[in-house]
């Protein structure tokens, strides 16, 4: 039985009818707003998102920016809906009550074409249908529109707001679509005001990235692959522009003697003079045509570069962060120039924010570094600020840096237009080598004594061997510098070296940053050297694989790399092309770039040209199909080059030097095959050729040598009795 009053229960019965007659009104009202959606037209368009602050937050799941984008519509199911300019927007029915709103975002999947991301909305759909060219792909499960389109789309989806919020594309991106593509017809640029030698040595997909920096006034990032010649297309860049000199050029350390030779080469109409490659903080370059700086000193002495109109940065990704003091000093210079032209095959190596400020030194009012995380970091605000750590809309970042300031190609899309094998001459920054090392200046000295006093052939190789080994020791801090470059780059590459206390001066160096290696040398049992290799091969994580050039030149497939680097040389050419070829063989689905790392006034001076000899007449024996044809190598022995080497390189312009110079001027035109398929039966091709004692001595040992197993051989200086015969036949012309 009940305890409630009569009065209680009368209230209660009260109580209860006003609040049906107050839901029954609030329903009506409802209904009344959903009938009139359709019988009115829709309000009238704003210009959609004028303001950067109207970018949206929504994301997408991050994606590889760097992928390569065919500007193809996506497949869909049946014809496009007709094109009707004129259809009126649907009625649309009334969503059912309590819909939770759904959110979405709007990118670009090609210049014309863009796409809207959200979960299933019969209503949204339904607007979907009404717009003229719309598109569904079932690949994606999205509706994708012409641009031409979107403020039609932006107004048509104003009523079901706010059960429906969509990110629609940003005025930058809008503003993009709108202007035509400066890429449709290259034909127009005139480039003959480039140094003819550059233009005629620029592949076809280089030739293209020369005329993309011309067309966008010299403002450019070059972000293509290692090994793609992103320095001949800037020096191209660069040299159309020459009423805007002096060029500066600002590079990491270890790289700046290779772009002074990089302008012997390509551009031998700038005086050598007319260069100047800054060391100290007190050198001076008044009226210099080229100036060529690193990034320590560039922080250092920011100001004195602020009127340079035309600059180069080598490796931009070290701008990646506007905190650093190097990134504050060099934007200033940047966004002054009138041409600026920045380098990198990995422009970002973790995250987009990293690109952020190569784009304002390139296109200072392109984005907002808050629209930019935003739209394309999944920037969000905490307590602690923004974090712009993350990654979204990845497809439309790679479009638009494309459309606008950055151009990029992968081996694997140019791989028709590469040679097989790139040869380069790295001539290593001699700040890092103490030339007036007393030890070394002692070797050198009783070394070109012995040319002309009246000693033993067996003398004059052990002088020359000491030479040999005291470089080592002398090149391993510049070595060590170069491969910090690459290290910090991000490359994956293989480090031949020959004495022990460069091998492991490098495997010190990679220990010290934390850099994982695999090591194969004289020491190492054949379990382990196919262990380290497989590891190699199968492992990201594993960045560098030292070896021994006597030790692991053959045997060993590592296609993992594309970059091989020769911290030393060795005389007997046939052991570095077995080495070179560790990388380049069936398997590789790239090109290899090898580099030669070598240092004026040490040994190597003398062994190179020693090299060359020995390889020239292999050629002309039939006995080795190493050819080399426009070589993208350095002019390591071109006068200019050789205005402060020591006296241990004082080597006349003799027909002997002009093989050598040939040697890095040519470059192999055909896949180079391993040496132990090089050696041919000459009976055929040199049966005209008398065999002398010299060249039956050449062949014997080359054979020799690159049939022999090599494994398990000491990496400690040693010369074998092949190596000792041939050393001495090379020598006895000196």
């Amino acid at each position: 039985m009940s305890s409630l009053t009569e009065e209680q229960r009368r209230r209660i019965e009260e109580n209860r009818r006003r609040a049906l007659e107050l839901r029954a009104a609030k329903s009506e009202n409802n209904n009344a707003t959903i009938r009139s959606i359709g019988q009115q037209p829709p309000p009238t368009p704003k210009a959609p998102f004028e303001n950067r602050s109207n970018l949206s937050t929504t994301t997408t799941p991050a994606q590889n920016f760097y992928r390569t984008t065919n500007n193809v519509p996506p497949k869909t199911d049946g014809a496009p809906t007709p094109s009707t300019s004129s259809r009126p927007t649907p009625k649309v029915p009334p969503p059912p009550f309590g819909t939770k709103p759904i959110s979405g975002v709007a990118s670009l999947i090609t210049r014309d074409r863009f796409k809207v991301d959200m979960t299933f909305h019969q209503q949204a759909i339904a607007i979907f249908k009404s717009i003229s060219g719309a598109q569904y792909s079932p690949q994606s499960k999205t509706w994708n529109f012409p641009v031409s389109e979107h403020a039609k789309l932006v107004s048509s989806m104003e009523c079901l707001k706010p059960s429906v919020a969509v990110g629609w594309l940003p005025s930058t991106v809008l503003k993009m679509c709108r202007t035509s593509s400066p890429q449709s017809n290259n034909d127009d640029v005139d480039l003959s005001s480039i140094d003819p030698i550059l233009v005629r040595a620029l592949i076809p997909f280089q030739k293209e990235g020369v005329i993309f920096g011309i067309k966008r006034n010299g403002r450019v990032l070059i972000a293509d692959d290692m090994g793609l010649g992103k320095t001949i297309q800037a020096l191209g860049i660069a040299h159309y522009y020459l009423e805007d000199w002096p060029l500066l050029i600002v590079a990491p350390s270890s790289m700046r003697y290779k772009w002074r030779e990089s302008i012997f080469q390509w551009l031998p109409t700038i005086p050598g003079g007319s260069i100047t490659i800054l060391e100290t903080g007190k050198d001076t370059f008044k009226s210099s045509k080229v100036v060529i700086v690193s990034y320590d000193l560039l922080q250092r002495r920011h100001e004195e570069f602020s009127g340079f109109k035309v600059v180069i940065i080598d490796e931009s990704h070290h701008l990646k962060n506007f905190k650093t003091a190097r990134t504050k000093a060099a934007l200033p210079i940047l966004q002054n120039a009138k041409r600026v032209m920045l380098l990198s095959g990995t422009p970002a190596l973790s995250r987009p924010i990293e690109l952020f400020p190569q784009i304002t030194a390139i296109s200072k009012y392109m984005f907002s570094m808050n629209d930019f995380g935003i739209r394309y970091c999944n920037g969000k605000k905490s307590s602690y600020g923004w974090d712009y750590s993350g990654s979204s809309n990845m497809q439309e970042l790679n479009i638009v840096l494309a459309e606008t300031i950055m151009i990029r190609r992968l081996k694997s899309e140019v791989l028709k237009e590469l040679p097989p094998k790139f040869r380069k001459l790295v001539s290593l920054d001699s700040i890092h080598i103490k030339l007036t090392s007393r030890e070394l200046q002692a070797k050198a000295q009783a070394f070109n004594d012995g040319k002309h006093l009246k000693i033993g052939e067996a003398e004059k190789r052990k002088r020359l061997l000491e030479y040999y080994s005291e470089s080592a020791k002398v090149k391993l801090p510049a070595v060590s510098s170069y491969i910090s470059d690459l290290v910090e780059a991000g490359k994956k590459f293989i480090c031949f070296a020959h004495h022990r206390t460069l091998i492991d001066g490098i495997c010190e160096y990679l220990e010290s940053v934390k850099c994982k290696y695999i090591r194969i040398d004289g020491n190492s049992s054949s379990e382990d050297r196919q262990y380290c290799a497989d590891q190699f091969q199968s492992r990201d994580d594993i960045r560098v694989a030292v070896l021994s050039i006597m030790a692991a030149n053959s045997g060993l497939t590592l296609t993992a790399a594309g970059l091989v680097v020769f911290a030393e040389l060795y005389w007997n050419p046939g052991i570095l092309t077995q080495a070179e070829d560790r990388a380049h063989r069936i398997g590789q689905e790239g090109s290899v770039v090898v580099e030669y790392l070598l240092a004026k006034g040490t040994a190597d001076d003398v062994l190179w040209p020693m090299v060359q000899v020995k390889l020239n007449t292999l050629n002309e024996a039939g006995l080795s199909k190493d050819n080399f044809h426009d070589a993208t190598a350095t002019g390591y022995f071109s006068s200019a080059a050789m205005m402060n080497t020591s006296s241990s390189s004082n080597l006349s312009q003799t027909s002997q030097q002009k093989q050598i110079q040939d040697y890095f001027t040519k470059m192999e035109s055909s896949t180079s095959k391993s040496t132990e398929n090089n050696v041919m039966d000459t009976s055929s091709s040199s049966s005209n050729l008398s065999q002398t004692g010299q060249q039956k001595q050449i062949k014997d040992y080359f054979t020799a040598s690159t049939s022999k197993n090599t494994e398990n051989n000491d990496d400690a200086f040693d010369v074998s009795a092949e190596d000792d015969a041939i050393l001495m036949q090379m020598m006895a012309g000196w």
